[in-house]
């Protein structure tokens, strides 16, 4: 784990990850409090705005340290993952195709991000609600108030939702590396046929390597968000509780429905959600 820690994709993605949420932090705020109070884009605005400038990047602290190790536990990890996993004597016995190997680390990756980080989400969540009588932490000010409110409750209470954070991530970045070669060979075949077309305007384009990076990246960032979305509304629901038996995902997503009035209250915030991803790449 320290060479994974110490490579340069950790690095790279530690720094990715930072700069992400330093220009979309408001974006992702919007999308927790449409996700918890269950209102539409432009009322969960209205709240934002009426708490004024002072209070829009409360709870990006955790987000921060949070979102830069994910990136860089993810690439690092993955990377680390995939290269003992391709060359053990199990893989070499079984044969199995590169899209199961690759599936397989993306799992492990993402599921050790879950257990790693799960307590800063969870601080990070409390920080960015609205104060309301049922959740005496929401919109904590600090991150060591949190952080001590909660242990006191007990050290559990910081790893609530970590079964739904661990089947999310691990999903997310199992299908995303798996993908990504998929999506980096449609796009050569693009570029191939606008080639040969002479399409001479989007050429330039289509073979820069950061345009390249940037489609890939969106397409299945976007296209994994719609599938991996529910998962965190029905998160958001479990961590705003700070008392009391831990709900389990069944029992979270019937509230979330029963409050909305249908089963696709799940997929409240999601367009914020898709904008947000994309701007972030």
């Amino acid at each position: 784990v320290r060479s994974c820690l110490l490579g340069s994709d950790f690095g790279a993605g530690c720094v990715a990850g930072v700069s992400s949420i330093a220009v979309t932090y408001p974006l992702g705020k919007l999308v927790t409090r449409q996700q918890v109070d269950g209102h539409g884009a432009w009322q969960a605005g209205r709240h934002m705005w009426r708490e004024g400038a002072s209070m829009l990047y409360r709870g990006a602290q955790p987000l921060l340290v949070q979102r830069g190790l994910q990136l860089g536990i993810m690439f690092g990890m993955y990377g680390k993952i995939f290269a003992q996993l391709s060359c053990c004597s199990l893989t070499r016995t079984l044969h199995p195709s590169d899209n199961s190997v690759r599936f397989a680390a993306g799992a492990l990756a993402g599921s050790t991000d879950a257990l790693v980080l799960t307590p800063l989400e969870r601080v990070q969540t409390l920080m960015q609600l609205r104060q309301s009588k049922h959740c005496s932490l929401a919109g904590a000010r600090s991150i060591r108030g949190v952080t001590t409110a909660l242990a006191q409750v007990g050290k559990r209470e910081l790893y609530r939702g970590v079964g739904t954070a661990v089947l999310r991530n691990g999903l997310c970045t199992a299908c995303y590396f798996t993908l990504l070669p998929h999506a980096r060979e449609s796009y050569g075949a693009a570029r191939s046929f606008a080639s040969e077309r002479r399409w001479q305007l989007l050429l330039p384009v289509l073979q820069s390597v950061r345009c390249e990076d940037f489609v890939c990246g969106v397409g299945l960032g976007c296209g994994l968000s719609v599938f991996v979305f529910p998962m965190s509304t029905i998160m958001k629901r479990q961590q705003m509780r700070t008392s009391g038996r831990h709900i389990s995902m069944r029992e979270a997503a019937q509230r979330i429905a029963a409050r909305g009035g249908t089963t696709l209250a799940v997929y409240r915030g999601l367009p914020a959600f898709m904008v947000k991803s994309a701007a972030a790449w």
